[in-house]
């Protein structure tokens, strides 16, 4: 055979050899391909598929905390550390693409500590909440927050920022750090009168005269100082309470001897006195001398008859 023709025959075959008789199998690229970013920053992906059987994808997070990701591959910094993001193919989960994530926000410049005066009552928490800023103003997550407080034995706080009230006092500086920023707020701690370990003791016809100020037990719901009576009806019949005074806008509650709120008044007395009228039973009742408003002081006087 010529040489010419069995050369052509041989670079026919390597060309026949090296073409392919088929497509590229599937897969799924993500762009960028590696990602870096701050709190609070996001920044898309893009995946780019090759021989799908449907156009339509799947997004997740290895860590949320970290860098959370939504449907459309929009990746979100939320506190620093590192993720894996991965798309998956819709019809053949098992082509994938992974992103490594890092989260890297800036420092904290300023700590700022809620609510910025709380009352705490003793036996019962209260959490304190924390806003981490960086220079430029954007809230930071995710940082370590350790909290001080200057006496545990009036108000102590857990690594969760749940302030825990032991003993009446204050206010005291409770304070929040975080990357050698600090941000405090002024607790104060009291007795709820829910629960007031101080009782006195009121006869029929006897008369009390009393002050309400810091220190006194406080109504939970408006932080309004109370002063708490025990009063023995002998027999049953019908009560008057009235609570007078010129300082303070006069406030009556009634209970009976299982707690259940019975009455209650503001202005019934006259002006800004408060009375109570009500056909009792015999036994024994609890009275509270409050106020219209809250953290208002000032001195009344209380008088329980019986017709």
């Amino acid at each position: 055979m010529h040489r010419r023709l069995l050369l052509a025959l041989a670079i026919g075959s390597d060309i026949l050899a090296c073409d392919s008789t088929g497509p590229s199998r599937p897969a799924v690229f993500v762009e960028p391909a590696r990602l870096t970013l701050e709190d609070g920053q996001t920044v898309p992906l893009t995946a780019k598929l090759r021989n799908p059987k449907t156009r339509t994808v799947t997004w997740s997070s290895s860590n949320p905390d970290v860098a959370a990701v939504n449907a459309a591959g929009d990746v979100l910094g939320v506190t620093n550390g590192t993720a894996t993001i991965v798309v998956r193919m819709t019809d053949d989960t098992t082509i994938s693409a992974a992103v490594p994530v890092t989260v890297s926000g800036p420092a904290v410049a300023e700590v700022i500590v809620n609510p910025p005066a709380p009352i705490v009552f003793v036996g019962f928490g209260r959490r304190l909440f924390v806003q981490l800023l960086s220079a430029t103003g954007i809230t930071l997550h995710g940082r370590t927050v350790t909290w001080t407080t200057p006496d545990p034995s009036v108000v102590d706080v857990t690594a969760a920022g749940v302030a825990r009230g032991r003993g009446p006092g204050g206010p005291l500086t409770v304070v929040a750090s975080s990357e050698g920023r600090t941000g405090s707020t002024q607790v104060r701690v009291a007795y709820a009168a829910e629960l007031c370990p101080f009782v006195k003791t009121l006869a029929v016809g006897q008369r009390a005269d009393g002050t309400l100020a810091l220190g006194d037990c406080e109504y939970t719901f408006d932080d309004s100082y109370v002063d708490i009576y025990e009063i023995t009806i002998p027999a049953a019949g019908t009560i008057q309470l009235d609570m007078t005074s010129s300082d303070v806008d006069s406030y009556l509650g009634l209970f009976d001897p299982g707690g259940a709120l019975l009455a209650e008044d503001d202005n019934s007395g006259g002006g800004r006195n408060a009375r109570i009228e009500r056909e009792v039973p015999a036994g024994a009742y609890r009275v509270w001398a409050n106020t219209q408003a809250g953290s208002v002081t000032g001195t009344y006087s209380l008088i329980v008859l019986q017709r």
